[in-house]
């Protein structure tokens, strides 16, 4: 079972942008994520539909979340063209629990 529950902080607010071929919206978020063994980890997050819309338009920066999901990788190319794994987060569910709103999302 693939299931993930992260709460952390927004590193900026959520990006929006719509899919080419269906048009969906799409959202990229950062959280901070406290580990008390190493410190602070960085989680990419993306949200989908009305959920990213909504975390647009009422989450920002340093924002307080709690994300529950699922983990999905990926292979991207670096700047040496080398492909690498890459982990993140896609949010089935997301519980606003400190609410600093961002002004001006925009939709691309």
């Amino acid at each position: 079972m693939n299931v993930v529950r992260l709460v952390g902080d927004l590193v900026f607010p959520v990006e929006l942008r719509r899919t080419r071929t269906t048009g969906r919206t799409i959202g990229k978020a950062l959280i901070a994520v406290s580990n008390r063994v190493h410190g602070t980890c960085f989680v990419q997050i993306t949200l989908k539909g009305d959920e990213a819309i909504d975390a647009a338009k009422y989450l920002g920066e340093a924002s307080r979340v709690d994300v529950t999901g699922h983990i999905h990788s990926a292979y991207l190319a670096d700047l040496d063209r080398r492909p690498r794994r890459v982990l993140y987060a896609i949010a089935d569910r997301v519980t606003y629990l400190t609410v600093r709103p961002f002004r001006g999302g925009v939709v691309q």
